[in-house]
């Protein structure tokens, strides 16, 4: 399993089907580290939004 693959199983293990909640998966390239983060978001309409790391390559 290649790191690509497991970060889509830990994606797929935090989206719940819920009403009214609007899921991201937020991709940054931070240019100085040479990093990229990957973020999964989601909110309520009305609320504020959560983020999780999931990884960082």
């Amino acid at each position: 399993m290649s790191r690509i693959d497991a970060v889509i199983e830990d994606i797929k293990k935090l989206f719940k089907k819920q009403p009214n909640t609007i899921y991201k998966v937020r991709i940054v390239d931070e240019v100085y580290s040479g990093m990229i983060n990957i973020f999964f978001e989601y909110y309520k309409i009305g609320y504020a939004t959560t983020s999780q790391q999931i990884a960082r390559l």
